[in-house]
């Protein structure tokens, strides 16, 4: 779709090109000059520029070019997605180490409380509250950029 942006232009420059009149002229040396507007003070003749058909390499050529563009603009899309995603998945990371670090600073260690690998309920013991405190931090210094 973009790439028929891209010829847009050229395809509007050729009636205008198509239209213009061309001269050509010879200097006093001989030299051959081809312009839009005739020279001052020289003989010129009006030409008319021959257009032959394309060449089929040429267009063969032309339609890759186009369909690499076009390739390489999809290419850039997806992985501006992906990007995208990965940081909406980081962004929630942060979120939730955030939380988890405003929980444990507002609670009291011995208040807390967890079940076993038995099935019963234990109070945290400090150490078992900085640890988690620690590692809050570290996840939020990976998903976050540092603790907050």
């Amino acid at each position: 779709m973009k790439t028929h942006a891209l010829l847009l232009p050229l395809l509007l420059a050729l009636p205008g090109l198509a239209a213009a009149d061309i001269y050509r002229s010879v200097d006093a040396q001989g030299r051959v000059t081809y312009s839009q507007t005739p020279p001052v003070g020289r003989t010129a003749e009006k030409v008319t520029p021959r257009v032959t058909p394309g060449n089929p390499a040429e267009a063969e050529a032309l339609q890759r070019q186009v369909e690499a563009l076009d390739k390489g603009q999809e290419e850039a899309a997806r992985k501006e997605t992906e990007a995208a995603a990965k940081q909406a998945k980081q962004d929630e990371a942060c979120t939730a180490a955030r939380e988890r670090l405003a929980l444990l600073a507002q609670k009291i260690p011995s208040r807390l409380m967890t079940r076993n690998e038995k099935g019963e309920m234990e109070r945290w013991t400090t150490e078992r509250h900085e640890e988690q405190r620690r590692q809050a931090e570290a996840l939020a210094a990976t998903s976050c950029g540092g603790p907050s």
